[in-house]
């Protein structure tokens, strides 16, 4: 056997599997395919005018809850939700009236940092909201077409439930202080 197997995961039994999913290779460490994994995952939208591709993710076979605005904080940050697709603009009318989308982020971020957090917008926001939108796992103009929002969900629900999605939360949180 080469080393460059060795080194590349390619020698015999101890091969690596590699697949791909939207559009990215994964080395086999998620615990689940994209197709369980859409079945498997709660995606909660929140988005007052309605989500535009709320039809096309429940014909893909994602499981969606929708809703227009801020309804439970809690579930927010409970993890209810194994991902977040959030409106900026309109979804906080109570919660959070001056920052609405932006301050529901800050809030679910702050309380749960592993909770996964797409946000998207047709609102364009200024050099101050930067702060926040560092807070999200993926940002998305909401006029992006339907395979961008598809992608990225993929993405980060592959994260999710890959092996090493726990461990990374983890060290993210605690860094150095173990």
């Amino acid at each position: 056997m080469r080393s460059s197997e060795v080194r590349h995961g390619t020698a015999g039994p101890f091969r690596a599997r590699r697949r791909r999913y939207a559009g990215q290779v994964t080395d086999g460490s998620s615990l689940f395919g994209i197709e369980q994994i859409r079945k498997k995952a709660r995606i909660l939208v929140i988005d007052d005018q309605g989500f535009p591709y709320d039809e096309l993710f429940r014909r893909d076979g994602y499981h969606l809850t929708s809703w227009g605005v801020v309804e439970n904080l809690s579930q927010l940050t409970d993890d209810h939700f194994d991902l977040i697709l959030l409106d900026l603009h309109g979804i906080a009318p109570k919660e959070s009236p001056t920052m609405q989308g932006l301050g529901v982020l800050e809030h679910i971020k702050t309380e749960n940092p592993t909770q996964l957090v797409i946000a998207y917008s047709a609102q364009q926001w200024g050099v101050e909201a930067q702060r926040f939108l560092q807070f999200a796992d993926g940002v998305l103009e909401k006029s992006a077409d339907y395979i961008a929002f598809k992608n990225k969900v993929d993405q980060h629900l592959s994260r999710k439930f890959s092996v090493g999605f726990f461990l990374e939360q983890v060290n993210s949180v605690v860094g150095d202080r173990v």
